[in-house]
């Protein structure tokens, strides 16, 4: 954009394509001169907003990275971008903070985006925010989740085991213990090079994380996260 005497010359830019595009726009100025130009203090005041029945998912948890998706946000001309946001729960610092964009350039915005948050810290819970800014810079309420990143170890494992215990994710001490007593098993055999007889342990926490779910024993969250831990780490030992 340039100013002149008479005349504010704006240039149009397809920044997908790298390219200037079609004739600029000029709005003749109501000033005798450039520098008696003021910008309205009149700009949109209407920040973006998600639906009340929106929410931020989580999938494809690594030791390092997660990705997160979310339906669009609503605004009364344009959501710009996004503000992602992923906070150590324990400590408060921000681990990953990063701006993208709405895709609103493209012919058909689409209705949900996925984004992914890297640089991570293994068997570490974080707090999600998804943040929607319009192209006035106002700002959405806040979309937020929490999730935790894969153990890389099966001590690890076990430290996740005893945060879940004491977040209340269990229906007992005992299911906490059970599930500790047989990583330990796991453990011995893996410090003893020993990846058949791991497996073949961590195959039987998969078990009893199977029973504990059948018997109401053991919450969706980490019956979910610790099955999939399992996984992860009987996949390694292969």
């Amino acid at each position: 954009m340039k100013v002149y005497d008479d005349e504010v010359v704006i240039k149009r830019r397809n920044f997908t394509g790298e390219r200037w595009v079609q004739d600029p726009w000029v709005i003749k100025t109501p000033v005798k001169s450039k520098e008696d130009f003021k910008y309205t203090d009149d700009r949109d005041q209407e920040s973006p907003y998600f639906d009340n029945d929106s929410n931020l998912s989580v999938s494809q948890i690594t030791t390092n990275s997660l990705n997160i998706s979310f339906p669009q946000a609503f605004d009364n001309l344009l959501t710009h971008s996004y503000q992602v946001t992923a906070m150590n729960q324990k400590t408060g610092e921000i681990a990953n903070q990063y701006k993208a964009f709405s895709e609103y350039y493209n012919g058909e915005v689409p209705s949900s985006l996925e984004f992914p948050i890297n640089n991570l810290q293994p068997a570490t819970a974080y707090q999600i925010n998804v943040q929607a800014i319009d192209a006035f810079g106002n700002v959405s309420n806040d979309l937020t989740t929490n999730a935790t990143t894969l153990a890389e170890s099966v001590l690890e494992m076990q430290e996740v085991v005893k945060r879940f215990e004491d977040d209340g994710e269990f229906i007992n001490h005992g299911v906490a213990q059970s599930l500790k007593a047989q990583l330990n098993t796991v453990n011995r055999f893996i410090q003893k090079n020993a990846s058949e007889k791991a497996i073949k342990h961590m195959t039987k926490v998969k078990y009893l994380l199977e029973h504990r779910k059948a018997n109401n024993q053991i919450s969706d969250n980490a019956y979910n996260y610790l099955m999939m831990n399992a996984d992860d780490l009987i996949n390694k030992w292969k």
